[in-house]
């Protein structure tokens, strides 16, 4: 999710960075996928203290930085220093790219997937399917930016989706999945 969302960030024009921060996330990127946390805080903090320099607290570089913060929080547990990196990354995203963005479908996500972890099912429920609908609405728009997008609604249900799907395949349950 880090990557899919620095990805598209660094291609398009009008989230413009230095290669400062790219080098930021990257790292940041690279080390929560060694599991390499402590480093990786280093890293991701200082993502954010150079989005804050260079685009400011109410940009969407600032609010990229303060989400792979949050992940990295959540990755290890620190679900109570996570949830308000998300929450003010979220309003960030809806305040500069409006309510029905893709970034906003993309930070509902992992809010809800915070609460999810936490078994705030209540909590993570409406943001799961507000995402939903941003995604859907996009789905009007073309496949490549819905192909884009789809990926991380509801990550946990897709897996047992599929792996439900390829048991049956297999023959270990012959009723097909209810997905």
């Amino acid at each position: 999710m880090l990557s899919l969302l620095a990805a598209l960030c660094a291609a398009a024009p009008a989230f413009a960075q230095s290669d400062a921060l790219k080098q930021a996330w990257q790292q940041t990127n690279t080390l929560i996928d060694a599991d390499k946390y402590t480093e990786a805080e280093t890293w991701a903090k200082k993502a954010v203290d150079l989005a804050q320099t260079e685009s400011g607290t109410d940009s969407v570089n600032y609010a990229i930085s303060l989400n792979n913060l949050a992940e990295l929080y959540r990755a290890q547990g620190r679900y109570a220093e996570a949830e308000p990196l998300y929450k003010r990354a979220l309003a960030i995203y809806e305040k500069a790219l409006g309510p029905d963005h893709p970034a906003v479908a993309t930070g509902l996500n992992n809010l809800a997937l915070l609460y999810y972890e936490q078994g705030r099912y209540a909590e993570a429920e409406p943001l799961y399917k507000r995402a939903l609908a941003i995604r859907e609405k996009a789905l009007a728009h073309g496949p490549a930016q819905a192909q884009r997008m789809v990926g991380d609604v509801y990550p946990r249900l897709a897996v047992q989706c599929l792996a439900d799907f390829i048991e049956n395949l297999l023959g270990v349950f012959p009723i097909a999945p209810p997905c």
